[in-house]
């Protein structure tokens, strides 16, 4: 019941035709879904090197229908790939570059994603940290082998090890996401995951949405002209000792200045009179209004009808 593109598996090959047929669906025709498509395959090997039936036959067929696949090995370092960055980045790339040859042996043109996984197996407690500088280390240098080889490219972001939405996980999770900014990945995945991808949480979701939105603020160009850089405002500052009450600052500070939905800047004691409440607090209320207020658009009665028959078909084969 969401209109946002969707990142998808499957758990069989065959899996993939019913899943083609509700896309086809929502879009119109296939022919709209492949002017427009609105969802991706995860296809993944098992590093190091190793291409089951499964997934080569599920990425064979995402190439038969033109649906959008990445091939997203998980060559995490120490684990299935070498314990140094250009060890488990070489072996990224080899197993992404077999993925991609055999998808387009099968259909040349169709669309491709050149994914990754990339992160490091934490020696001392055994888990894949989602919150490590190697991960991010890793997403910058695939990234620009995506673009070295024309593809777009997938990347992680927004995540952290933390098991709670924290200090740490604010740290870790702003650190993705300017990096994923400044690498330029194409898809970012992963956002609002924490507990090292295994729990997703609303109140992260949100406060990555603010994190974005900053992000975005830091890597915008500085523009200089006329109306940045105010002569006529200088002039009268002379006068007015400030630019606080100048007409320029009135005209000009919505833009000049990124202001946080969520984060706060009050004073202390205005703080304190809205009943000081922490960033944990706020997004937790923010969370709780979203889930009991929005509503979701939902698809036609027809396109309805269209899936639960494609999907009663299916129960139909395995009853």
């Amino acid at each position: 019941n969401s209109n946002k593109p969707i990142v998808f598996t499957a758990d069989a090959p065959k899996d993939i035709d019913d899943i083609y047929e509700m896309a086809c669906a929502v879009a119109g025709s296939s022919e709209a879904l492949k002017k427009n498509p609105f969802l991706l395959h995860y296809a993944e090997p098992i590093s190091p090197l190793l291409f089951p039936v499964e997934p080569v036959q599920k990425l064979i067929r995402c190439a038969h229908y033109h649906l959008p696949v990445g091939m997203i090995p998980a060559a995490n370092a120490g684990a299935g790939a070498p314990i140094t960055n250009a060890g488990s980045i070489a072996l990224a790339n080899a197993e992404i570059l077999a993925g991609l040859v055999i998808h387009q042996l099968k259909n040349s043109g169709a669309p491709f994603l050149y994914g990754y996984n990339v992160a490091t197996l934490d020696m001392k407690h055994a888990v894949i940290s989602y919150g490590a500088p190697e991960f991010r280390i890793t997403d910058s240098a695939l990234a620009d082998l995506a673009r070295f080889y024309g593809l777009p490219s997938w990347g992680t972001s927004g995540c952290t090890d933390s098991k709670i939405v924290d200090a740490q996980a604010g740290i870790e999770a702003t650190f993705a996401i300017y990096n994923s900014m400044l690498s330029g990945n194409n898809l970012v995945h992963d956002v609002g995951y924490i507990e090292s991808g295994l729990t997703s949480s609303m109140e992260m979701i949100i406060m990555m949405d603010e994190v974005i939105d900053m992000c975005r603020r830091f890597i915008e160009p500085i523009t200089f002209n006329k109306d940045t850089i105010p002569m006529e405002a200088y002039g009268r500052a002379k006068l007015t000792r400030g630019f606080v009450a100048d007409r320029h600052t009135l005209e000009n500070f919505r833009q000049a200045q990124w202001t946080p939905k969520r984060l706060d800047r009050a004073q202390f004691d205005d703080w304190e009179l809205g009943g000081k409440k922490d960033l944990y607090q706020r997004l937790n209320g923010e969370a709780k209004e979203i889930m009991s207020s929005h509503v979701p658009e939902a698809k036609s009665a027809e396109v309805m009808a269209k899936i639960d028959e494609i999907l009663e078909k299916r129960s139909r084969e395995y009853s």
